[in-house]
C-alpha cells in the first residue's frame, strides 16, 4: 500500500502547540500520514504582517523541503493550511501535481482570500469564523462559493476560531473542527 503524506503549513504566530494545528497534526499520524510540517518561520514576515517579500521567502524555504520527497512514494497528500499557511499551500500545488499523481486534498483553517482559486476542482475544505478580522463572512462564501469549496463558518469565532469571552464555545468550535477533520480525512476522494 502506497503512503500518505501531510504537508501543515502553520500561520504567522500560530504554531503547531496552537490547537487547531496540534489537532490536526494527531489526526492525520494517527490516521497514518506520514507528517511534514512546512519550515517557514514567523521571521519571514515583517512584524507580524502578510508582505509579499516574506510569503516568497517562506515559499522558497517550502520548495526546499518539497524538493527532497519522493512524490511517487504517496497515493495521497493533504495540505493542511492555516491562514497564510493556506495560501502557501497553494502555491505548492504546481511544484507537487509535476512530480506527483497522488491525490492532492485541501483542508484551508481560517483561509485568506488568495488562496481559493488554488483549490479549485480539487477535494477540499475549509473552516472559518464569522468575526475573524482577516476575512469578513461575505468574502468567504462568495470565494466558496465560486470556487466550489465547502465552507463551513463558525458564528462569532474569530480568527483563531474561538470566541472572545466564550471559553465553552470554543472549546465547542475546536470539537466540531476535530470531527470535520476526521469527516475530512476519512472519506474517499470520489464524492467532491
Amino acid at each position: 500500500m502506497q503512503k500518505k503524506l501531510a504537508l501543515i503549513f502553520p500561520g504567522i504566530g500560530y504554531n503547531m502547540d496552537k490547537p487547531l494545528l496540534h489537532y490536526a497534526r494527531r489526526i492525520v499520524t494517527e490516521a497514518g500520514y506520514e507528517v511534514l510540517v512546512m519550515p517557514y518561520l514567523s521571521t519571514d514576515f515583517e512584524e507580524g504582517r502578510v508582505t509579499e517579500a516574506g510569503i516568497q521567502r517562506a515559499y522558497q524555504m517550502c520548495q526546499r523541503s518539497l524538493i527532497k520527497y519522493d512524490m511517487s512514494d504517496f497515493k495521497e497528500v493533504l495540505l493542511i493550511g492555516k491562514s497564510v499557511g493556506t495560501l502557501l499551500a497553494g502555491m505548492c500545488i504546481s511544484g507537487l501535481t509535476g512530480r506527483s499523481q497522488a491525490e492532492l486534498r485541501f483542508l484551508m483553517l481560517t483561509p485568506l482570500s488568495p488562496s481559493f482559486p488554488y483549490m479549485k476542482g480539487r477535494r477540499a475544505l475549509a473552516l472559518a469564523g464569522t468575526k475573524d478580522p482577516v476575512m469578513n463572512e461575505e468574502l468567504l462564501q462568495t470565494l466558496a462559493e465560486e470556487y466550489e469549496v465547502p465552507l463551513t463558518l463558525y458564528e462569532s469565532a474569530n480568527h483563531s476560531l474561538e470566541v472572545r469571552g466564550n471559553p465553552g464555545r470554543s472549546v465547542e468550535i475546536l470539537a466540531d473542527v476535530v470531527q470535520k477533520i476526521q469527516l475530512f480525512i476519512n472519506t474517499d476522494g470520489n464524492d467532491k
